[in-house]
């Protein structure tokens, strides 16, 4: 993973996951990252620049979006939504719906997640 300098561009640092990263978001301090092949969300300490604790939430965590005071993740596999408290790093609750959600977003007063379709 790269950090990038917000206005050039240039590269600050480069951090090592040890695994394949999917998507991430920002809250809390930290940076919230979905590792698809191991079922879980890797939070990175962003003063420290280190990996804490990994997270486990549904199968084939895909899309990951920060808002609404939580961490959203969308589990391609599983069917779902799982809500994450950004300041503890646990999962507040699983949302079923269904299909393979994709991408997810937050806004005002929703969160809004695609369906990959075949």
């Amino acid at each position: 993973m790269w950090r990038l300098d917000a206005r050039m561009g240039a590269r600050q640092a480069v951090l090592r996951l040890g695994f394949p990263p999917t998507s991430l978001a920002v809250a809390a301090g930290r940076v919230w990252i979905t590792d698809g092949v191991g079922d879980r969300v890797v939070p990175i300490d962003i003063e420290r620049g280190v990996a804490l604790p990994a997270v486990p939430v549904g199968r084939g965590p895909a899309g990951i979006a920060a808002g609404a005071g939580s961490v959203w993740v969308a589990n391609t596999l599983d069917g779902s939504v799982s809500r994450l408290d950004p300041r503890t790093g646990r999962v507040v609750t699983t949302i079923d719906v269904e299909g393979t959600p994709r991408g997810i977003a937050v806004g005002p007063r929703a969160v809004w997640v695609t369906e990959h379709a075949p």
